[in-house]
């Protein structure tokens, strides 16, 4: 048996197979805890001797370089050349696209990997992508980039797995052709409705449980625990409260049946939240995960004080820069008028942005608000003014924002390309605004 993103920590499991005389080789990049996990072979770059120079890989990328590894033998030992065997590098789209999913730094092996999976999703060969692509109405022409696995095609294909079952998500990504890939879209595509649907009630009613509480805009490490929250959904509302609080945050859903608490931590601010965790560990059940992203699972009587915990495990780690809000961070003040498409695409050519290497964001000092248009009431449409530059600018999740035409405002924001029907234009991307 070979795991995929599991089975460094899952002993009992291992033990269960190999009593059983079934061979296991665990494929992993969780961190390795102190007792081995009894397997045939681990591949794991974070385990005790290993040589391999980069440890940043998620579970696809040591999964890519395994079938390398094995191409490369099987030409070694056979009387076949390597042009006769499987290229893994056929699969570096997947490879991209798990590695933004997961996460992980887009440092060292991970921007290789990211660049060359982006060009060749970009040819959209992959008939299921390719509809889901379709679906998520990314323009044909446009050029992808790590936004587009992120936000558009991620939430889609984790979407049944976090609903249940995997299986129409692997059914989507292997399909052969079109035909085959449109019914799978449609499949994928309504879990992901359901999803967001769950997703945005459950940000709502967190982010309501904090404003409730005084003591949140102080804390370096957000928790925020509710009956009945679905486990599968409390990782993507953690990355809901980062974006919001810019700060660590864990979601925890409690089964009011089982008695049993599960939630998932988001990472900012550079703060290591396995780590954190483990600095937790007295009050958890289980825990397990990587610096970016974390589980746990935990009696419902410790919250209160896992609450103060993950706080304090947070602020240690940030030091001098606990209490400091992350999301004011920018790289400097910008003019309107000097943001264009020229200036985009140099931009662009710094790329890949994600974790450990963020998309420059930007201070916008004072904007006249020339129009606002609410979408679906979550997000926020804009034409902003100043001087005689006139840009079109997207706030999400601002929908009910008090901003007004004619007011003027201060904002922090990025530079997009906003690319439909084969038409580019200037977006501006609003992380936080102002009324002046």
């Amino acid at each position: 048996m070979l795991t995929g993103d599991c089975g460094t920590s899952d002993h009992e499991a291992l033990d269960w197979l190999r009593g059983r005389g079934v061979p296991t080789v665990v494929i992993d990049h969780h961190q390795v805890p102190e007792t081995m996990p009894p397997a045939t072979a681990l591949i794991n770059p974070h385990q005790a001797g290993c040589d391999f120079p980069f440890k940043g890989l998620c579970s696809a990328g040591v999964g890519f370089y395994l079938a390398a590894g094995v191409r490369s033998a099987l030409a070694r030992q056979a009387p076949v050349s390597k042009g006769d065997l499987p290229d893994p590098r056929a699969w570096l789209d997947l490879v991209a696209l798990g590695t933004v999913c997961d996460m992980m730094p887009l440092v060292g092996d991970n921007r290789i990997l990211v660049r060359h999976g982006l060009a060749l999703m970009d040819q959209r060969k992959r008939p299921g992508v390719a509809e889901l692509l379709r679906r998520a109405r990314i323009d044909g022409a446009a050029t992808l980039d790590e936004g587009h696995l992120g936000f558009a095609l991620g939430p889609r294909i984790n979407a049944p797995g976090r609903l249940g079952s995997a299986e129409p998500a692997l059914d989507l990504l292997r399909s052969r052709s079109l035909a085959e890939a449109e019914p799978l879209a449609a499949r994928v595509d309504m879990f992901n409705s359901r999803r967001r649907d769950m997703q945005e009630r459950m940000v709502a009613e967190a982010l309501a449980l904090l404003a409730a509480d005084p003591a949140s805009p102080k804390r370096s490490g957000i928790v925020v625990a509710r009956e009945a929250w679905a486990p599968g959904i409390v990782g993507i509302a953690a990355a809901g409260i980062v974006e919001r609080y810019g700060r660590p945050s864990l979601v925890i859903g409690v089964d009011p049946a089982s008695g049993e608490a599960r939630g998932s931590a988001r990472t900012a601010g550079g703060v290591d939240v396995r780590a954190a965790l483990a600095s937790c560990s007295h009050l958890l059940r289980r825990f397990g995960g990587h610096k970016a992203a974390a589980g746990v699972s935990l009696d419902p009587t410790h919250l209160p004080a896992l609450v103060e915990a993950f706080d304090r495990a947070c602020a240690e780690q940030l030091g001098e820069e606990a209490g400091r809000d992350p999301i004011d961070e920018h790289d400097g003040e910008l003019a309107l008028g000097d943001i264009d498409l020229d200036f985009i695409a140099a931009l662009e050519t710094l790329g890949p942005f994600g974790v450990g290497f963020v998309r420059p964001r930007f201070l916008c000092a004072g904007a006249r608000v020339v129009s606002t248009r609410p979408i679906k009431d979550r997000h926020l449409a804009l034409v902003l003014e100043q001087g005689k530059a006139h840009r079109d600018a997207i706030a999400f999740r601002l929908g009910k924002s008090p901003i007004e035409k004619g007011q003027q405002i201060g904002a922090l924001f990025t530079p997009e390309r906003n690319s439909y029907r084969g038409y580019d234009r200037v977006q501006l991307n609003l992380a936080k605004v102002w009324v002046l």
